[in-house]
Order: C-alpha cells, then sequence, then structure tokens
C-alpha cells in the first residue's frame, strides 16, 4: 500500500513536469480570450494603483458578479512582472492546482485508487482553456476542493471547517458561476444519498430527516 502511494504520487509529479513543460514552448500563452483577460486585469491593476485617468472612464462594479478570479490574480501579479510571465505564472498554477485538487478529491473517495489521479491530464489543456475560458477552468479546481473537503468532513465539521468550507465555496462562486451550482448538484445528491443509506440502515426516519437538513442548512 505505502509502494503504490509513493509510487503515485512520483507518477502524479512526473507527469506534471511533463504537461508544465508545454508551458514554456513560447513566450506567450496562446489562447482566444486570453490577450482580453491581461486587457482588462491590466486595468484593473491601474485601477487598483489610481490611475486617475482610468479612473474618468472606468469604476469597478460592487455587485456580486463571478468571473472574478483571473482578472483579480492577473492584476496582482501584473504589479510585479509583465503580463506574459504573470499570464504564465497563472497557467501553472492553473495545471498543478488541477492535479493536486483531483487527486485530493481522489483520497477521499478512495484513497487506495490514488494511482488514477493522473486520469486528470488530458482533461486539463481542454478547448475551452485553449480559448482563453480561465475562470471556468480555474473554477474546477475549487470544485474539486469543495467537493472533496465536503465528503472528508460532512460528518464532524468544527468551526474551522466551516470557515475552509465558506472560503472554498467563496473562491468557487467568484471563479465560475455555472460550476458553483454543479457543486451544489453534487453536494445535495451527496446529502441525499447518504440520508437515505441512514435510514436504511437505522430505520430512524425523524433523525435521518434531521441530519439532512443539519447538512442542508451547513452547506
Amino acid at each position: 500500500m505505502k509502494k503504490l502511494k509513493t509510487f503515485s504520487t512520483y507518477t502524479l509529479f512526473v507527469v506534471l513536469i511533463v504537461e508544465l513543460s508545454f508551458i514554456f514552448m513560447s513566450f506567450l500563452y496562446p489562447s482566444m480570450d486570453g490577450p482580453a483577460h491581461l486587457y482588462n486585469s491590466n486595468l484593473l491593476r491601474h485601477i487598483i494603483s489610481g490611475n486617475q485617468f482610468l479612473t474618468d472612464y472606468y469604476s469597478i462594479n460592487s455587485f456580486y458578479i463571478p468571473n472574478w478570479t483571473s482578472n483579480l490574480v492577473l492584476a496582482l501579479l501584473m504589479m510585479i512582472c509583465k503580463a506574459g510571465i504573470a499570464e504564465k505564472i497563472l497557467v501553472i498554477a492553473y495545471v498543478a492546482g488541477m492535479a493536486y485538487s483531483f487527486r485530493y478529491l481522489i483520497r477521499q473517495i478512495n484513497p487506495q485508487n490514488e494511482i488514477f489521479s493522473i486520469l486528470i491530464f488530458p482533461f486539463i489543456f481542454s478547448f475551452l482553456f485553449r480559448l482563453g475560458f480561465y475562470n471556468f477552468s480555474i473554477a474546477f479546481i475549487f470544485y474539486f476542493l469543495v467537493t472533496g473537503f465536503w465528503l472528508k468532513n460532512h460528518d464532524k465539521f468544527t468551526t474551522k471547517d466551516l470557515l475552509i468550507l465558506f472560503l472554498l465555496i467563496t473562491a468557487l462562486y467568484y471563479s465560475n458561476v455555472l460550476i458553483f451550482g454543479f457543486a451544489g448538484l453534487t453536494i445535495g445528491s451527496h446529502i441525499i444519498i447518504n440520508t437515505l443509506n441512514n435510514y436504511k440502515n437505522e430505520h430512524r426516519l425523524i433523525e435521518v430527516i434531521k441530519s439532512m437538513v443539519k447538512k442542508f442548512y451547513l452547506f
């Protein structure tokens, strides 16, 4: 078991390095919407920095609108490095985040199947990611983390766990609202199935319903 875990860890790392090597084949990462993200993030960077000229024409929307993650990360990165480098850092973080967040989810489902974590790699550079749907793609990192964290702690949430779950769900929402809804469906389905299994095993309807309502309330 220990040897298999070590093998899966090294395999994931090696495949990740190979996957990341493709990013360095060009100075800029080629995508359809990537330049638009860089442009918007550059505007955001100047607005945050207090550029008077731009603030006469642009302002930050204070409403709780998703699709903020990549723009905010790129804006902060462009304060310390060039746009092309900032985008590469974002893409590297996305690739590594997808690999390890998926492994985290697999571990919570069945630790013995950790070797199957490498199955995520064919899906990392998806068609939508190549189109430049950065926020949509990044949202899957938080989806894997939220789902895995829920599976790990749903029977014994502490105050700290609830705070971590809240932060993960918030990051997921501000990445992409569609994947946010998908996470809700996933966890809601788990609550219902888990509740039905408990009722099947214990035949205590009132206690089972109370447990289900409590979990929905926490989520």
